[in-house]
């Protein structure tokens, strides 16, 4: 009891000491705001990038995997050709 009051006493001092013609100002970040939204941008337009670079290469991993199994769909037909050719 005794510390919060001594605590609500400094307050009131403080607030009573204040120098009513200071003003505090906030710093302007706006140049910063400005470059962390042009970095943003950036980073994104990256991002879209890579985006449709995996599309692509998920393309033609499915593309590589179709030849994969015409292929071998191919090379089984050639087995049984030769399985099956007459001899002379």
């Amino acid at each position: 009891m005794v510390a919060s009051a001594a605590v609500y006493g400094i307050f009131v001092n403080n607030q009573i000491q204040a120098k009513p013609e200071q003003n505090t100002t906030a710093p302007d970040y706006s140049s910063q705001l400005d470059s962390i939204k042009s970095q943003m941008t950036s980073l994104n337009s990256q991002i879209n990038s890579i985006s449709s670079s995996l599309t692509a290469l998920d393309t033609l991993k499915n593309n590589v995997a179709d030849i994969q199994t015409k292929l071998n769909d191919i090379e089984d037909k050639v087995t049984l050709t030769q399985q099956h050719k007459p001899t002379v």
